[in-house]
Formats: structure tokens, C-alpha cells, sequence
């Protein structure tokens, strides 16, 4: 896969990785099951038991809070993401709009 660029190109074109460096995209939901989402559960102790372990031996014992293993998005969750953004726009819109007629 490391040499599949068509592969790579269909990735990024669907949103499936990151190529910015933040964080890893979401995996799709028909993927989900619960031993997935068990296996997430661990990988998020392990994280946080690491975090622990590295803040206790740190001089200054500062806690970085670890990134969680990614989870599907519901459909609620992007309701709520296209209900959000069409307010910001709204908002926008008015703004600009008197903006305009100033």
C-alpha cells in the first residue's frame, strides 16, 4: 500500500487520512463492531496508562491528556455538524450583507 499511489489519491480524495498531520480521520461506521470498539477501549487505557507513566518520570510531572482512538460518526453527530454550519453561514451572510449596505 506504501507504493499504491491510486490507492493513496482514493484515501485522501475520501477524507479516509489525515494529510495535514492532525488527527486521524474518523473510520467509517459499517467497520464499527464491538470487539472494534473493545480494541478502541484498550488502545485508550494503554494511551492514558503511558501519559501516566511519562508525567510521573517527567521533572515537571505535567499530564498530557492522549489523543483518543477515533469513532465513527453518527448520523446525529453530522446532523449536528450541517445544523451548526448553516447557522455559522447565516450568520455570515447577515453580517457581510450589512457590511454591504454601509
Amino acid at each position: 500500500m506504501h507504493e499504491d499511489d491510486e490507492r493513496a489519491d482514493f484515501l485522501l480524495k475520501n477524507g479516509l487520512v489525515s494529510d495535514d498531520g492532525g488527527p486521524a480521520p474518523r473510520p467509517p461506521l459499517f467497520e464499527w463492531s464491538k470487539e472494534v470498539e473493545l480494541l478502541a477501549e484498550i488502545s485508550d487505557l494503554l494511551k492514558a496508562q503511558r501519559a501516566d507513566t511519562g508525567a510521573i518520570n517527567s521533572k515537571n510531572h505535567k499530564w498530557k491528556k492522549p489523543q483518543p482512538t477515533p469513532r465513527p460518526q453518527s448520523a446525529i453527530e453530522r446532523a449536528q455538524k450541517r445544523f451548526e454550519r448553516r447557522q455559522h453561514d447565516d450568520i455570515v451572510a447577515k453580517v457581510l450583507r450589512n457590511r454591504d449596505q454601509n
